[in-house]
């Protein structure tokens, strides 16, 4: 193998490496499945995409987007992915809570 061709592995590697540490730092992991729940809001205030999601003080997922609704002037919809193994049936609530600190 030539010295380039050695140079172009490394920088893909690195690259590569770069974007999962990245991911992983936002925290998306690639190995475990997720399922995406919907919610709409009239004020999220402080929620932001990678923000955890809990149940019961657990983390079972993280927001995953943000956007306002078409035609609408105060509905926001979050999308949320959740651990494949947490089941949530049609009469789950989902509330937007202050931080610890009382943000």
């Amino acid at each position: 193998m030539n010295k380039e061709f050695k140079v172009g592995i490394f920088t893909a590697a690195a690259l590569a490496l770069l974007y999962f540490g990245f991911q992983f730092l936002k925290g998306i992991n690639f190995f475990s499945s997720v399922k995406k729940y919907y919610v709409v809001y009239n004020n999220v205030d402080k929620l932001a995409v990678s923000n955890p999601v809990y149940v019961n003080g657990y983390t079972v997922g993280r927001v995953s987007h943000i956007d306002i609704l078409q035609g609408s002037q105060s509905e926001i919809l979050v999308e949320l992915e959740i651990h494949s193994n947490i089941i949530l049936t049609d009469s789950t609530g989902a509330l937007l809570s202050g931080d610890f600190l009382g943000g």
